[in-house]
């Protein structure tokens, strides 16, 4: 009857959708990959064996292969360490996890390399966007379907008076003089239905009570599912073009 590590080998190693290494403990000398690491490094398995992963160039940066062997000499155990590294020749964010496990008799380390170059990009484009938000003399607002403020920028801070901690949870209506009250209902409608506003000439509060002139566009926030989540504001003072 197999031993469990065998069949941890067979189904793990060889089905996993990561690249995945094992080495010697001590040398690092690489005893076998898996399909997906041949796939991301283009190195072929004949000339990795008996290798370690920096003889074969594959850590850009030195120190984070001495923290990762530090850490496996500590704890045994490497979780989600967020490096680069060559594959192809070009570096890009990985996340590696690794183990100390028993092969039979022989104990080994295996290592996982998880490809979140996708997701940093991601990540940047959002920071981007969200550093847009933030600089424009543009108020952006975003509200959940209950009509609580979600985000606040710093032009909206300006705008109407209201520090972000103090608007963000707080309802959409404070920002609504009563007498708008039915325009902003039916343009919430028209919204929830899909079809964006834009460029609403209105009035909106600020926090001391003064009304302000204002253009809205309004436009709905929809999940990956394509539900709508939420509905993105965005003021523009329009007080010396009204005067």
């Amino acid at each position: 009857m197999p031993e469990k590590s065998a069949i941890d080998y067979s189904v793990v190693f060889n089905a996993s959708v990561s690249g995945m290494a094992f080495t010697e403990i001590g040398s690092g000398k690489i005893v076998d990959v898996n399909a997906q690491w041949i796939s991301a490094s283009g190195i072929t398995r004949e000339q990795a064996l008996g290798r370690t992963a920096f003889e074969l160039g594959l850590w850009e940066k030195t120190e984070d292969r001495a923290a990762c062997l530090s850490e496996l000499q500590l704890k045994g155990r490497i979780d989600a360490f967020e490096t680069r590294l060559v594959m192809r020749g070009v570096a890009s964010h990985y996340l590696i996890s690794a183990k100390v496990v028993a092969l039979g008799a022989q104990q080994r380390v295996m290592w996982e390399f998880r490809d979140i170059s996708a997701l940093k990009q991601a990540e940047g484009a959002r920071a981007y966007l969200a550093a847009i938000v933030d600089s424009t003399d543009d108020a952006v607002v975003s509200r959940g379907m209950n009509r609580e403020i979600l985000t606040w920028n710093g032009a909206a801070e300006r705008l109407f008076g209201y520090a972000a901690a103090e608007a963000i949870g707080q309802s959409i209506a404070i920002l609504i003089p009563p007498e708008r009250e039915g325009e902003s209902a039916r343009a919430r409608a028209q919204v929830t239905q899909g079809t964006a506003i834009i460029d609403m000439e209105t009035v909106r509060l600020h926090k001391d009570g003064r009304r302000i002139d204002v253009s809205m566009t309004s436009s709905p926030v929809r999940d990956t599912r394509g539900k709508m989540i939420g509905i993105a504001l965005i003021f523009r003072d329009i007080t010396e073009r009204k005067h």
